[in-house]
């Protein structure tokens, strides 16, 4: 039951439907990713809606699942091109929207949800922001400039 819960909300996220994510998630759902934590389905349904503008080919591939009576770990690759404005919490981008790259990145993650009453209460997102954000700002980002020459700071 909790893995079809957490497919579900895989699912959602695949099909760039943050309503069908909200649909999975408690009210006082908790998303914590880092040094950093969200409070609420509605934010978090708003977030995964910014996060498709950036990423309108964003896709989840689970690689393996494990599963509790109330957790389910989720062993995920991600992948994306940045082709919108990229708005997101713990990269100063909220206030100031990162232009598109048309880069992709594709990188590791795990996601831990914990179940209750059939709603995900809580999630631990375990991914590197620093390796997304290097490969969708590109070789400047990567101390390179583009002529191949290391940048100095």
């Amino acid at each position: 039951m909790n893995e079809t819960i957490s497919r579900n909300w895989i699912d959602a996220i695949n099909a760039h439907d943050p309503a069908a994510v909200r649909a999975v998630l408690a009210d006082d759902f908790i998303w914590e990713l880092g040094g950093s934590s969200t409070q609420g389905a509605d934010v978090s349904a708003e977030a995964w809606r910014l996060w498709f503008v950036a990423f309108p080919d964003f896709a989840f591939e689970i690689l393996r699942v494990i599963s509790s009576a109330e957790r389910v770990v989720l062993q995920l690759r991600m992948r994306g091109t940045h082709r919108g404005e990229f708005r997101f919490r713990g990269t100063n981008s909220m206030e100031h929207a990162l232009s598109p790259t048309n880069l992709g990145f594709d990188l590791p993650g795990c996601a831990i949800h914990e179940i209750e009453g059939g709603k995900i209460t809580r999630l631990w997102a375990y991914w590197d922001t620093g390796t997304l954000m290097r490969q969708i700002s590109g070789p400047v980002a990567a101390g390179k400039s583009t002529s191949g020459t290391p940048t100095r700071c």
